[in-house]
């Protein structure tokens, strides 16, 4: 539609143009050049079409549309990005058994103890802190190190701790065999590239695990 409009003025600035050589046209051409690219003088000089008439075709001049429209889509953006922030009324995971339904991997027992949400345009967030009841000792990284060698397409570790992402279809189980959502793509099955996603890390000290899971786009 603002593309239409958009060509429609250009073309109305060229048949005025072309106006401007045949003397019977002349002065109604100028008048609206002047009116569809410099609609000042209407305002600033309004003598000769009186004040009222002199605003309203200021105002509903394609300057001023012009003018609208951009503080529309500043607005809009403006409006779009604003993000939510605040704790969530429950949490989907509370135990060890919920994280291993999510990974495929054992974890300690443990106890939420915190957890925020993120809503923003296009992506929303909550955030799950978990500390395991005892302290995580050798047996349970070697959990998370078995993970990265075997299903190392969602696990990895790297300086800070252990990582685990995935796009996953759902219903998610992992130990009963779920894994990567996958979506045709010019013609390929590929792996998804949005949608509702989960992640856990967990420092290499190990006295808390985060769990993440929302929607991006």
């Amino acid at each position: 539609m603002v593309l239409y409009l958009f060509i429609l003025w250009l073309i109305t600035l060229l048949v005025a143009v072309c106006c401007l050589s045949k003397e019977e046209w002349h002065n109604k051409a100028k008048w609206y050049l002047r009116w569809a690219l410099f609609p000042f003088p209407l305002i600033l000089h309004p003598q000769r079409l009186g004040f009222i008439k002199s605003w309203l075709l200021f105002l509903i001049s394609p300057f001023m549309g012009f003018v609208l429209f951009m503080v529309g889509c500043i607005l809009v953006c403006i409006a779009i990005s604003q993000s939510e922030k605040g704790v969530p009324a429950s949490i989907p995971y509370h135990t060890a058994k919920d994280l291993k339904r999510i990974t495929g991997v054992d974890f300690p027992e443990v106890m939420p103890v915190d957890s925020t949400y993120v809503d923003e345009w296009m992506y929303h967030e909550q955030l799950i802190k978990f500390v395991p009841r005892k302290v995580m000792n050798r047996n349970d990284f070697s959990h998370f190190e078995q993970a990265c060698i075997e299903d190392s397409c969602c696990w990895h570790k790297d300086s800070l701790g252990y990582h685990y992402y995935i796009l996953p279809e759902l219903p998610i189980d992992r130990p009963n065999g779920t894994h990567h959502r996958y979506v045709e793509f010019e013609g390929k099955r590929v792996k998804d590239w949005q949608g509702e996603f989960i992640s856990v890390n967990i420092p290499l000290h190990g006295d808390t695990i985060y769990v993440s899971e929302g929607w991006s786009n």
